[in-house]
């Protein structure tokens, strides 16, 4: 695991026969940040992301929980939500000046267009939050940041996401 870069641990612990409790560690230097988050799965799973392509390697759900810990990092404070039917959704909370949010994270290698922005749009009043935020690893096209900006909802792209890392 890269000594320079943020090394996340994601450990699955049995809480019950069908549910466990999964602790997403981040450290960083000297400091340490936990999330938790329910989970159907009694196995056990590691995974490093130490860069922006390594981000990209995670699987959606791992994808969506680690987006949960780098903006734990910067004082957010989101629970991982996400699942089928999750009604646009994947971590829900509060960012560092305490708004209400709901996060979509989309590890995607291509372009996130307007359909996509226009989903978390609504998911901001279902959820009955004050601000959406659509994390990806992949261009919005004109469409999609067009809509972002009519709609309000913050964008945090490539570039930024790889800053997290390395935070």
């Amino acid at each position: 695991m890269a000594a320079t870069g943020a090394v996340l641990a994601v450990v699955v612990l049995a809480h019950a026969p069908s549910l466990a409790v999964a602790l997403l560690v981040v450290i960083a230097g000297t400091g340490a940040a936990v999330l938790t988050r329910r989970h159907i799965s009694g196995r056990r799973r590691r995974i490093a992301a130490g860069s922006l392509a390594e981000l990209r390697a995670l699987d959606p759900v791992d994808f969506e929980h680690a987006v949960g810990e780098l903006l734990g990092r910067q004082g957010w404070h989101l629970a991982h939500v996400g699942r089928t039917g999750d009604d646009g959704a994947d971590l829900i909370g509060t960012d560092p000046t305490g708004r209400r949010v709901v996060v979509q994270a989309k590890r995607y290698a291509g372009s996130v267009g307007a359909p996509i922005v226009r989903d978390l749009a609504g998911a901001v009043t279902l959820h009955r939050v004050d601000l959406g935020v659509l994390v990806t690893t992949g261009s919005l096209t004109t469409a999609g940041r067009e809509t972002a900006r009519r709609c309000g909802v913050l964008v945090i792209g490539p570039g930024e996401l790889a800053r997290l890392v390395h935070r």
